[in-house]
């Protein structure tokens, strides 16, 4: 582990943030991580609000293998890892929590991502 994370925990991921990165809601608030899948359980570096992956300890069954040989040390398409029907989904949800957000209700009017 490299001197500037110096605390290493497991947390395990509840949601996709808005930029993709994983979510692990924990006490001391949330914790963003990249490259990881809702549901799974994993061990991280920290240091501050920064993480950094070790390792997979449970994976998400939508996890797919990444088409680009540099996908985790590029960091251009952060949802390479994830199965397309879920990435969809993660899509319109997003478009639907903008609008919410802004006291639109219009679930029911937007369509499935293609």
């Amino acid at each position: 582990m490299s001197k500037s994370f110096t605390r290493e925990r497991i947390v395990r991921i509840d949601m996709l943030a808005h930029k993709g990165d994983g979510r692990a809601e924990t006490p001391e608030g949330p914790l963003h991580v990249p490259f990881v899948l809702p549901g799974e359980k994993v061990r991280i570096a920290q240091s501050g609000a920064r993480t950094r992956l070790i390792e997979r300890l449970e994976v998400s069954p939508e996890r797919v293998t990444p088409i680009c040989r540099h996908y985790e040390t590029c960091g251009g398409c952060v949802l390479q890892h994830m199965a397309e029907p879920s990435i969809r989904d993660w899509k319109r949800n997003q478009v639907v929590a903008a609008l919410s957000a802004r006291g639109l209700d219009l679930a029911s009017r937007v369509r499935p991502t293609i």
